[in-house]
């Protein structure tokens, strides 16, 4: 089996079993790539947030945009998922190996968070349910707890993206929880925090 070369990381057994299944392929980094999925997911996110938005449409941004993110991480890992069915459950639980293996719990809990979306975000698009308000909130907070977890796990990878990941526009308003309202949008020209370093998380 070819190892990928662009992780600093041992492949947890579940990466290694994807794998052997065909589910996840090895391929070289490209660091403009993840830098171009990045920024897609940080242009959803800015979507997401926009007050206009019926409840549905936001469910689908919040969610494209933390699927967004994480391919780019995948990709950043020197990993691909083939495009069948299933494919954005065995993005998850990829990235859920590897964020267990290295022990951030905080990028577990946001996987497991971007999981129990995928449902939601199948009944906006397929079925005739119409989300809530509260759905979208939650979906909106989802996605705000999420994406700076994986710009701290990219950054980790591949710390040569720090200053073009960092300096893309971000999210300033304030974390929308189940029983908020939606902000009303991304303040302009707000930028990620540094993220902590790593001996916060040993």
């Amino acid at each position: 089996m070819t190892t990928p070369s662009g992780s600093p990381h041992a492949l947890p057994d579940t990466v290694r079993r994807l794998l052997d299944e065909g589910v996840l392929q090895v391929r070289p980094v490209v660091p403009a790539e993840v830098s171009a999925l990045w920024q897609k997911a940080v242009h959803s996110a800015a979507d997401a947030l926009r007050s206009e938005l019926n409840d549905d449409t936001a469910v689908q941004l919040a969610y494209q945009a933390q699927m967004q993110a994480a391919l780019a991480l995948l990709q950043a890992h020197g990993l691909r998922v083939r495009s069948r069915g299933g494919h954005h459950a065995n993005v998850i639980t990829a990235l859920r190996a590897f964020a267990k293996q290295d022990g951030v719990a905080p990028l577990v809990d946001a996987l497991d968070d971007l999981d129990a979306l995928r449902s939601l975000r199948a009944t906006s698009v397929y079925d005739a349910d119409l989300a809530t308000a509260q759905e979208a909130a939650r979906a909106r907070s989802f996605m705000q707890k999420m994406l700076p977890e994986a710009m701290l796990a990219l950054l980790l990878i591949q710390p040569a993206l720090r200053s073009e990941l960092l300096g893309l526009p971000w999210l300033a308003a304030p974390r929308v929880g189940p029983a908020q309202s939606p902000p009303s949008g991304p303040a302009n020209g707000s930028t990620l925090p540094p993220p902590p370093d790593q001996s916060a998380r040993a």
